[in-house]
């Protein structure tokens, strides 16, 4: 590329930078009125090969100071999403504050896929969500805008137009300025500072290094320094950002020797390396086959005597569903067992794909019923993947083929949180496609995480969402049909077919905030969502929802014995909702003094519980989140608190009062000091619900319920400290994320990420089979789940959607594990209506019942 000139305007004696002009002479744009605007023109090169035109890297060198000079507008902003797909390559930054001048945009959308050479390839490689940028820009004239822009140590160059809609422009990026590193080396918080000092006068700008070296793609694309994912294979992958380094990566699939096998169905096989997973084996099918089935095999000498199952993921990336079987051969004779195969539906991840190597299952070369052990594990000569079912054409990704111990949770989906304050997470089909998205809090910056086929993709800017709080909450407070979000700031945002409108206007306003908890609770059970919110010294907030459209919430705080004079006045933190009392309407339990449960009289107020035996140790430096469940499965709710000290296990006795059990609940006794955090779920498949508990300073810890109000410490079995995000954990919300009959959870690590831990726990010796009952993704939180047996007799109940712990949020619906027989599923609604569902299980361990509406 030739040297680009710097042009000078006649009429001017002021440096231009940018222009889009595309000519063989340096165009200089007019000169605005305000000599105080900046002229954003022209620096243009021309390819020597061919005269093929080009938007010129800026050679000249330029101090800080100047750059400074030449921009109206100077804004930090986040990288909030990014799509590396090459056939999209965007990125979304959200403004977050203002060093210069005023932006009339509050996020930046950056079109990389028009760019010049390899310059594209390499900005959304680098662009990772939470990264810090500064945007320089000013208008050219006309609404025209040029812009350079700094993140992760180096510039790029932007063009953008203003117009009526500014956050739905699109910049189209031009290159990366590889010269400009010279006039500013350091990192992007380095140089906001560096920016607000010189701005307030404390400092004069750095000067520029003119012997510095241009970029170059080797400091983009060095497989020793970044390792780029290869563009041959089209997977949508996710990001192993903040995953311990401890859980490998790379398994049985990584090995290069690999073979598809020549008595099955043509096939091509590659294990090709990827910058997020590591090396994956790809199966692609050919045309041609007669026998619906691919194999492949590798050697191996292997020892799987002190393995309890094989675990992988798959990707069946066909228009139909495929069996996956593993075989293996061992000594002497090469004796061949084959395990039950696994079925994959088509366009989807599956994380907890097993094979129980300890039980007698498999089928062998002269028996064809799975009904043998594997002989001689400790001495496995070769593995053998097979494919069945397959159709002419599609592919299958394996990857992580690993032996495992029996851990319950085997996978972890990192979700990057903004940093601060940590805390809520909600899960929420917002886009109405019958799965489960994440919404990850914190006070810096809240994200949504949109569940592709398995895959989690962040899209809050590209929704519309910006702002942070410390905890958020969904619901259809306006009745069209979707799930909209209220945040604890407050602010309400409407869901309008997957995008949203901020409609806080619509809120009463509060004369002071100090929000730390809240959720959605209908408190008068007129089967419309209202909102409760935890303000400090100005107390407990409720905004009552009169279903519009002229008026949508009213704060009825005093008149429901709230608000400055009301329960709970101080500076508490979060609070968890729960019909406690089992009246059909919902209380409330508040972290502040002593602990304060709040109880709906009827759905017209709420009155403390002095008298329920409720009581346990607040502080601000050591801020809590409680846990409602019905532990003893006698059909009401009991709670368990965490303690910095001793903690509080309390059985409701089902009139108005609780008792504390902690001292008798088995290993539960021994639990350490410092616990913060709680959430209940039977994530053992037992019909029992367990205990996950989150700690200040130490990993995540398990109990299992044993039943009689005794639990037993599974945290080793549970796999939790093998996870970055199980440790200074917040928030947690349960779910059965990938629908396969058990409970996956949503968690907080509030020093490191957020995650989705997926729950694999060996069901194979478990006479259970999983009840899911999947409530209309719009049910108002709240709705009560009730299972009967045969004989009438109650047998556990669930609370659907409300807050608990950090004031996270579970979806609607609920599990319960059941062994053959006749069951009753009672449903009901917030507004009093009452459904009721009879079902027979007729098998143990049988796929999910799965009952859907009311």
């Amino acid at each position: 590329m030739a040297a680009v000139r710097l042009s000078l305007s006649k009429n001017s004696p002021r440096t231009t930078l940018y222009s889009k002009k595309k000519t063989g002479t340096c165009m200089a744009l007019p000169q605005r009125q305000r000599p105080a605007a900046l002229c954003f023109a022209a620096i243009v090169a021309l390819a020597l090969a061919g005269l093929q035109p080009a938007y010129g890297v800026i050679r000249r060198l330029f101090t800080l100071e100047e750059i400074m000079a030449l921009s109206e507008v100077i804004a930090t902003a986040e990288i909030i999403s990014v799509d590396a797909d090459p056939r999209k390559r965007t990125a979304v930054a959200q403004i977050t504050g203002t060093i210069k001048g005023t932006s009339k945009f509050t996020r930046i959308n950056m079109n990389f896929s028009v760019g010049q050479e390899w310059y594209p390839e390499a900005m959304v490689t680098n662009l990772k969500i939470g990264d810090p940028v500064v945007f320089f820009y000013a208008d050219q004239g006309g609404g025209k805008l040029g812009c350079v822009a700094h993140t992760n140590g180096f510039w790029f160059q932007l063009f953008g137009k203003l117009t009526s809609k500014p956050d739905e422009v699109w910049w189209n990026f031009t290159h990366i300025e590889i010269w400009l590193n010279r006039t500013f080396e350091g990192t992007t918080p380095e140089l906001e500072t560096i920016l607000r000092d010189v701005l307030a006068g404390k400092r004069q700008p750095p000067p520029p290094n003119p012997d510095k070296r241009p970029l170059a793609r080797a400091d983009f694309f060095d497989d020793n320094k970044r390792k780029m994912p290869i563009t041959t294979v089209p997977l949508v992958i996710r990001s192993a950002t903040g995953e311990p380094s401890t859980q490998k990566v790379d398994g049985f699939e990584s090995h290069t020797d690999w073979r598809v096998a020549n008595w099955a169905d043509p096939a091509t096989l590659e294990t090709p390396d990827t910058a997020a997973r590591g090396r994956v084996m790809q199966i692609d099918y050919r045309p041609g086959g007669t026998r619906q089935k691919v194999a492949v095999t590798c050697q191996f000498d292997v020892d799987l005597s002190a393995a309890q199952r094989l675990v992988f993921e798959a990707c069946n990336q066909s228009d139909k569903p495929v069996a996956v079987a593993i075989g293996f051969n061992t000594p002497p004779d090469w004796q061949y067992f084959e395990s039950p195969p696994v079925t994959l539906p088509p366009g989807v991840w599956r994380y907890d794909c097993t094979v129980d190597l300890e039980t007698a299952t498999f089928k062998t070369a002269t028996d064809s019923e799975f009904a043998s052990p594997i002989l001689d594990r400790e001495h496995v000569t070769k593995l053998m993947l097979l494919v069945y079912d397959t159709p002419p054409e599609g592919r299958l990704i394996i990857d992580r083929l690993v032996p495992d111990d029996g851990k319950i949770f085997v996978r972890a989906l990192p979700l990057p949180h903004a940093g601060g304050q940590a805390r809520g997470v909600a899960w929420a089909d917002f886009d109405n496609d019958d799965d489960l998205d994440a919404f990850v809090c914190s006070s810096q910056m809240n994200r949504l995480y949109r569940n592709d086929a398995g895959e989690f993709v962040d899209v809050t800017g590209e929704v519309g969402l910006r702002g942070g709080s410390r905890c958020a909450g969904w619901a259809d407070y306006d009745g069209d049909g979707d799930l909209d979000l209220f945040v604890s700031t407050p602010a309400l945002w409407t869901n309008s077919d997957g995008t949203f409108r901020d409609d806080s206007a619509l809120l009463p306003t509060l004369a002071r905030r100090n929000t730390e908890g809240a959720g959605w609770i209908d408190a008068n059970g007129d089967g419309r969502p209202d909102i409760l919110i935890s303000n400090g010294e100005s107390g407990i907030v409720l905004f009552l929802n009169q279903g519009g459209p002229t008026t949508w919430f009213t704060d009825a705080s005093s008149e429901w014995g709230l608000g400055k004079s009301g329960i709970g006045v101080g500076n508490g933190d979060f609070l968890s909702i729960a019909d406690f009392d089992a009246d059909g309407f919902p209380d409330f339990l508040y972290n502040y003094g002593n602990g304060v449960l709040a109880r709906n009289a009827g759905g017209r107020l709420f009155e403390p519980a002095l008298d329920a035996g409720v009581q346990y140790e607040v502080s601000n430096s050591h801020k809590l989140g409680t846990a409602f469940g019905d532990f003893d499965n006698d059909g009401d709710l009991d709670i368990f608190v965490p303690q910095r000290r001793r903690s509080r296990l309390l059985q409701n006795n089902n009139d108005f009062t609780y008792t504390d059990i902690f001292d008798a609940a088995g290993e539960l006794t021994a639990l350490p000091g410092n616990a913060r955090s709680a959430a209940a779920a039977d994530f053992n498949g037992d019909g029992m619900l367990d205990l996950v508990i989150g700690f200040h300073d130490a990993p995540a810890r398990l109990y299992l319920n044993l039943g009689h109000n005794t639990f037993a410490d599974a945290s080793a079995a549970s796999g939790l400290a093998r996870y970055a995000a199980a440790g200074d954990v917040t928030g947690l919300a349960p779910a059965d994320w990938d629908h396969d009959g058990d409970m996956d959870l949503l968690i907080m690590g509030e020093r490191t990420h957020a995650a989705v831990l997926i729950n694999g726990a060996p069901k194979n010796q478990d006479p259970h089979s999983m009840i899911s009952i999947r409530l209309p993704r719009t049910t108002v939180p709240g709705t009560i789940i009730r299972l009967y047996g045969p004989d009438g007799g109650i047998l556990g109940m669930r609370q659907s959607g409300l807050a608990q712990n950090f004031s996270s949020h579970a979806p609607p619906g609920g599990m319960f594990a059941v062994r053959p027989g006749s069951y009753t599923v009672s449903v009901l609604s917030t507004d009093g209506t009452l459904a009721t569902h009879a079902l027979v299980i007729d098998s143990a361990r049988s796929h999910p019942h799965v009952i859907v509406g009311h």
